[in-house]
């Protein structure tokens, strides 16, 4: 196995959100201090924006091209052009700082939550306020969208994974955790698969896996597999665009691990340390972007 660094970038600030636009060309970063945008295929900054006074929390591209990216203090939600990077819009009604943010894959709406936060709050790119807010009476952790739009995971801490239809808004499966924890959830972008961090205390000690499981016609959760041997705890995951590869990034490293098998295909050990972001190249899943909390924004090409 092979690993080659193809791009390597020195923040000033740790890396804090970051996104990859859905035409797959635009990597958006959040830092404490600024936005900026990279050209994956050419690794080329194309814009900053310093208008950062609190510290990204959360980011999001929809496919019209909006970036809605939260601020930690100020507790609002900014809305940048992706083409040129300045403000053209801003969000309030959060009361907490919003740290979860995913869009609808086909409409302009965006969903998000914040931290220490029950709620929902929906949004339309057109509108300062939020269209509503639905109320979970239970802290939201994560959120993540099916591939298609019509399913929502939401992550109620100490509670249930519960999976709720975007056309009703109502209920339609729920898996109970109790007395486990959650973690970071996600679809897979080619079927009804999806992806959730186990955590379990036993004996004074945590132990971490990754559950697979799919959702059939009838909304049932169907269990898949359990991937095991994880280094430490999952900062964020996330599968490749054909479905294949699972990547996980820990404070030690990154993990590439088969979604067919749930073997583990590959690593990066050291150089990648505190990785808090990763992503897949969505042309090219031998390709992986890593953003660390110390700053290091790195491009890595892998081969089994």
């Amino acid at each position: 196995m092979t690993t080659t660094k193809e791009m390597g970038i020195r923040l000033p600030s740790a890396v804090s959100a970051m996104e990859i636009a859905p035409d797959g060309n635009t990597l958006i970063i959040g830092t404490e201090r600024s936005f900026l945008a990279y050209h994956l295929p050419t690794r080329k900054k194309r814009w900053e924006n310093r208008s950062v006074q609190s510290g990204v929390v959360a980011c999001v591209v929809n496919r019209q091209g909006l970036i809605a990216a939260g601020e930690y203090e100020s507790k609002r939600i900014k809305l940048l052009d992706i083409k040129t990077g300045r403000q053209i819009g801003q969000w309030d009604g959060h009361r907490f700082p919003p740290t979860v943010i995913v869009s609808h894959p086909d409409i302009e709406n965006v969903i998000s939550t914040g931290e220490d936060e029950t709620r929902l709050y929906f949004w339309d790119a057109q509108k300062p306020l939020p269209l509503k807010a639905m109320d979970f009476k239970a802290f939201v952790q994560y959120l993540a969208i099916s591939p298609k739009g019509d399913l929502l995971a939401v992550q109620l801490a100490g509670k249930s994974l519960r999976f709720v239809e975007t056309t009703t808004w109502k209920t339609v499966a729920e898996k109970q955790i109790l007395p486990q924890t959650v973690g970071k959830v996600c679809f897979a972008p080619t079927s009804s698969q999806i992806a959730y961090v186990v955590i379990v205390t036993e004996g004074g000690k945590v132990r971490h896996t990754i559950e697979q499981a799919t959702i059939d016609p009838q909304n049932q959760i169907q269990p898949i597999q359990t991937i095991r041997g994880l280094p430490s705890f999952v900062q964020d995951m996330a599968f490749s665009s054909d479905g294949k590869y699972l990547a996980t990034a820990h404070v030690s490293g990154v993990a590439v691990w088969d979604v067919q098998t749930g073997a583990k295909r590959y690593s990066i050990g050291q150089e990648a340390q505190h990785a808090a972001f990763v992503r897949f190249d969505p042309k090219d899943s031998t390709r992986i972007i890593t953003g660390s909390s110390k700053g290091h924004l790195v491009v890595w090409r892998w081969k089994a």
